[in-house]
């Protein structure tokens, strides 16, 4: 479709007296569903995700299992359309941003069951364990805006810990308006 090639050629732009670069990856999302058959050709996905981005996509088995500390039951294998959303959102991402050494593994929770400890989580990041696990109800919504911003959230959580120093943390969390609070789960407000 033509739609693909509209701002593939990246555009200068002012935006909050901000100048930069606005362009669409669009063209890089119909190449992916060219190259993969739409997804169904699990080696490709798996080439790119590994080679572009530096993690796999992992499917019930023992490994997994001993990854995640629970039976392998518990997980499925992606969708076609969930590999390549997620692909697309990480190709999102500034090249620099794009590969984390302790990023390795995407694993998918299996459908109809919430997390056990986070229920309301639709993705969490496991920085101890190079994982992001990945629960149905982020793929429920169809819209693009909310998948970046939680492909974003969770990728920040590995940049928290692996790539901030305590300067850049403190400002990060000044600017996003964030307190320790020990009565939150989360240890944070």
């Amino acid at each position: 479709s033509r739609a693909a090639f509209t701002y593939a050629t990246p555009q200068t732009v002012t935006v909050d007296g901000v100048k930069g670069k606005f362009f669409s990856k669009r063209l890089f999302t119909s190449l992916v569903y060219y190259y993969t058959d739409k997804g169904t050709k699990k080696e490709k996905i798996a080439e790119l995700a590994k080679t572009r981005y530096g993690f796999e996509f992992l499917v019930p088995s023992a490994f997994l299992k001993n990854l995640m500390g629970e039976t392998e039951t518990n997980f499925q294998e992606f969708t076609s359309d969930e590999k390549i959303v997620i692909l697309s959102m990480f190709e999102e991402f500034p090249d620099a941003m794009q590969r984390q050494a302790e990023l390795k593994y995407m694993v998918r929770r299996v459908n109809g069951q919430s997390h056990p400890v986070y229920p309301p989580a639709p993705a969490i990041a496991w920085v101890t364990n190079n994982t992001i696990e990945w629960m149905e109800s982020a793929f429920k919504s169809q819209d693009i805006t909310y998948m970046q911003r939680l492909v974003l959230h969770e990728k920040a959580h590995f940049l928290w810990e692996h790539t901030f120093d305590k300067t850049t943390q403190d400002d990060w969390a000044t600017l996003g308006g964030w307190s320790k609070d020990p009565a939150a789960l989360s240890g944070w407000s």
